[in-house]
């Protein structure tokens, strides 16, 4: 996917299998698809699976419904 579009991985967690991706919004729906078509790799099968998408760095940091003021 990285060959064809500029992307940083911003954070990969070993223990939860997740990660951060950083792409440009006019990468995102080409990106989506590679990884929807991407069965394998290396010989082994795997599956990715979007759990939020936001236009803002900052929006992905915490979950503003558990944020509490002074």
């Amino acid at each position: 996917v990285d060959a064809a579009l500029p992307l940083d991985i911003l954070r990969y967690e070993e223990k939860t299998l997740s990660a951060i991706l950083r792409i440009c919004s006019s990468g995102l729906v080409k990106l989506w698809s590679s990884l929807t078509l991407l069965g394998s790799y290396k010989g082994k099968k795997c599956a990715f699976r979007v759990i939020q998408v936001s236009p803002f760095l900052l929006a992905l940091s915490g979950n503003s419904r558990e944020l509490v003021l002074d």
